[in-house]
């Protein structure tokens, strides 16, 4: 009798075992084709001016023509006193809010995105995964800290991704805060497998700096060098454009971003924007090709003297540092000083890392072509074509920029901290780390 029960008891757990084992193939069967994150830092004046409701409104069009075996999710952190931040999916039925969290928090502290990213990840596995960041940026720039706190005075001062202000105080009396960009870096690669891409929807990180740090977390960037529009991305186009082939993503953004800035009965002023799209598997080829290129003229202007850089195209100011221009145009830079044969060979690394871009007056954006930002910084006063034009900008170091205000930090030295500054080393030109 004992041995009869023993039989049956062992093709009782064979049968369990051989169930479970289906049940793991079926579970793999029905992993998501990809999941994308859209990560919304709306503390801020994004908030209060209204463009969170515009976008959110907009996302959740986007997702009625989505497929059912991908996950669209957002992290949403927003300018509320009563509604916490929190994480919900976006389908065919609508906003569905998945995790509540019981109390405000920074958005843009590391150890949180690390909570979100992560949660995300392991509940809703995929084959692929994508990140699109909403909100306020400022290309590689550093703060003094993982963040910058910014006075009322100063909190239009952004710096690498944020802005939030942990209280709903978009007065910015209690500070913004933001987070550096080699932390945002550590947040996304110890949280997800590498991304297909990341987009970002947010003002100036299209910079060589940010691509090089971001090359092992993402096989493609997407984004602009410059200042974006405070509407930001069309998004009912853009979110079905986030589970196209990875290939395909950045150059469907890119192409509906300008469609529907070229058919936008409010873009009475025919601003253009600036978009590239960058193949992170070719930086390292692109960073040893910058830093050679480099080397053929810099030993010709070294600290304390300097890279002329009057009449280069430039698509920002620091405005800690007397709003000096920043964000240089890499192509232009390169044209400028190179030799023709030096340039060549320097430009095809180049084609083969950008590999998809558009500006204000070219053929995709005829018409478009006055482009402005806040820091009334205009397409019309450089001298923009196709053969100055690249769409992805370098740091140039400056004297100029080591006359900086109290509680900031001088971009010559800042900049190494950017892994960027291995291979292209500003210190071989006398511009001390």
């Amino acid at each position: 009798m004992k041995l009869l029960n023993r039989i049956i008891f062992c093709l009782c757990v064979l049968l369990m075992l051989d169930s479970c084992d289906k049940d793991d193939k079926n579970e793999e069967k029905t992993l998501a084709k990809r999941t994308v994150l859209i990560y919304m830092c709306a503390e801020n004046n994004l908030d209060t001016s209204g463009f969170f409701n515009g976008n959110i409104r907009d996302i959740k069009t986007g997702s009625q023509s989505l497929p059912d075996n991908v996950n669209l999710i957002v992290f949403v952190d927003r300018n509320s006193k009563t509604e916490k931040p929190y994480i919900a999916r976006c389908s065919k039925e609508g906003l569905t809010k998945v995790k509540e969290f019981s109390e405000d928090f920074y958005s843009v502290d590391m150890e949180r995105m690390k909570e979100v990213m992560s949660w995300v990840a392991h509940n809703y596995p995929a084959e692929s995964y994508g990140l699109s960041l909403w909100g306020h940026a400022n290309g590689w720039m550093q703060a003094s800290d993982r963040y910058v706190v910014a006075t009322a005075g100063a909190k239009v001062s952004y710096r690498a991704y944020g802005a939030d202000s942990g209280a709903d105080n978009t007065g910015g009396s209690e500070g913004y805060k933001y987070i550096n960009i080699p932390e945002l870096n550590e947040a996304i690669y110890s949280s997800f497998p590498r991304l297909d891409f990341i987009f970002f929807d947010c003002c100036q990180a299209m910079c060589a700096e940010l691509a090089y740090e971001l090359r092992n977390s993402a096989r493609y960037i997407i984004g602009s060098p410059a200042e974006i529009p405070g509407r930001g991305a069309p998004y009912v186009y853009v979110v079905p454009d986030f589970f196209l082939e990875k290939e395909e993503v950045g150059p469907a953004i890119v192409n509906h971003y300008v469609e529907k800035w070229r058919t936008d009965t409010d873009n009475t002023s025919s601003l253009g924007l600036p978009l590239a799209v960058v193949d992170e598997d070719r930086m390292g080829d692109f960073a040893q090709a910058t830093a050679q290129a480099l080397g053929t003229f810099m030993d010709d202007c070294r600290y304390p003297d300097q890279l002329d850089l009057k009449g280069a195209i430039y698509y920002g100011k620091t405005k800690y540092s007397a709003n000096c221009p920043c964000f240089y145009d890499v192509n232009d830079i390169m044209q400028r000083n190179l030799s023709e044969e030096d340039y060549k060979a320097w430009h095809e690394v180049m084609m083969q890392t950008i590999i998809y871009s558009t500006y204000p007056g070219d053929e995709m954006q005829q018409g478009l072509s006055n482009w402005m930002t806040s820091e009334g910084i205009s397409f019309s006063s450089f001298n923009v074509n196709d053969a100055t034009y690249g769409g992805l900008s370098i740091f140039i170091p400056q004297t100029s920029y080591q006359f900086v205000s109290a509680g900031y930090l001088n971009p010559n030295v800042s900049i190494f901290s950017m892994k960027w500054t291995d291979i292209v080393d500003w210190s071989k030109w006398g511009w001390a780390r």
